[in-house]
């Protein structure tokens, strides 16, 4: 019986997760001069830190505010 040869054994890959670089927090994005929209834009910043379950609820609130801040200018 031989031994399998040293090369042909290959180490596992590390998770991916592992390899991957630190996140390096966004810069707060500069304010637009409209409440709702820098209001929007707040929470969408802060996304990195909620779990991508809670994603889907706050980009439907964010485009809620978004195109309601649309209605209002064309109502002016």
């Amino acid at each position: 019986m031989t031994e399998p040869d040293e090369q042909e054994q290959t180490p596992e890959e590390p998770a991916a997760a592992a390899t991957q670089p630190a996140m390096v927090p966004r810069p707060e994005p500069p304010p637009t001069d409209e409440p709702a929209v820098d209001a929007a834009i707040k929470r969408l910043h802060a996304l990195d830190e909620l779990p991508v379950a809670e994603h889907v609820g706050i980009f439907d609130e964010a485009h809620r505010e978004l195109q309601d801040s649309l209605a209002d200018l064309d109502e002016e």
